[in-house]
């Protein structure tokens, strides 16, 4: 019997969540695969939330802050009481490639995180920058304004990344 390569019990893998181009569950999770050592890089000791799509992205998802009950007790959680809410919110840590796959499996199409470190939550180390495709800007002029801040950001000896969203960008960009 051949050695199971993931702690991740997957399912649904026909499961079309971009209808439009018919890209599968076993897509989402095969391109997870290839921009891993990027994408951990990225989040690592970073609390995350989600926004899934179990039934594609044409149908309604939601937004999940808190880890999902369904959890495995691999996966990373941080607690941190929130003022807001006024209770514990346990966030997921996504540090390795079996949670990474554990969020494609839960169709986690769009994955946001918190702009700091677990050890240092009150010391943000990252900004975001969200230059949206809203109309009339097209996802090219996006991509342009992207790679021109990126180059200027590298010029400056920051370290930068370029990303998607999930749910907007990505079906067009694989059309």
């Amino acid at each position: 019997m051949p050695e199971k390569l993931t702690k991740v019990e997957f399912t649904n893998l026909d499961k079309i969540l971009y209808p439009k181009l018919k890209i599968t569950k076993a897509q989402v999770i095969e391109y997870y695969i290839k921009i891993a050592p990027r994408m951990l890089d990225v989040l690592a000791e970073r609390p995350i939330m989600l926004t899934r799509f179990p039934n594609g992205i044409d149908k309604e998802g939601f937004y999940e802050k808190d880890a999902p009950m369904e959890t495995p007790p691999w996966v990373k959680i941080f607690r941190r009481y929130s003022e807001t809410t006024q209770r514990d919110i346990n966030y997921v840590i996504c540090n390795d490639i079996d949670t990474l796959l554990w969020l494609a499996n839960l169709a986690a199409l769009e994955i946001h995180m918190i702009l700091s470190r677990v050890e240092s939550f009150e010391n943000p180390d990252l900004i975001l920058l969200d230059i949206g495709p809203e109309p009339p800007i097209t996802l090219d002029d996006v991509v342009d304004v992207a790679l021109r801040l990126k180059e200027r950001l590298d010029s400056l000896g920051l370290r930068s990344y370029v990303k998607t969203s999930g749910k907007k960008d990505c079906g067009r960009l694989y059309s």
